[in-house]
């Protein structure tokens, strides 16, 4: 067993997500993905930074970047997400929790980029 050099961030929507998603969704799929979602939540992983001791502080400085994928995961094209994006509105939307340690149980076998 293998510790990563990376922190896992599990990011679940909150309501906010679910009225935005809902805004434009003429199958009524929004409900059950929101489900889906809160359940099996998104998981990033962010690199250790030796100057940051609290990997929370990493997430500050990432949130942009956790917002665009968590919408993108919904609506493909940009120029339908919510323009006016703050790390307030994303608190709001997200749940987030931090994990500092991330370990490989698969030995020998290199993680692959799909």
């Amino acid at each position: 067993m293998e510790m990563l050099n990376r922190s896992a961030v599990v990011v679940r929507p909150r309501e906010p997500y679910l009225h935005w998603a809902k805004k434009d969704d003429s199958s009524g799929v929004a409900e059950g993905v929101f489900e889906d979602l809160r359940s099996t939540p998104s998981i990033y992983l962010i690199r250790e930074d030796e100057e940051v001791v609290d990997p929370n502080e990493l997430v500050k400085r990432m949130w942009s970047e956790i917002f665009k994928a968590m919408l993108e995961n919904w609506v493909k094209l940009p120029e339908l997400w919510p323009s006016n994006r703050t790390k307030k509105m994303f608190d709001k939307w997200f749940e987030v929790q931090v994990f500092e340690c991330v370990f490989d149980l698969v030995e020998g076998e290199h993680i692959e980029k799909l």
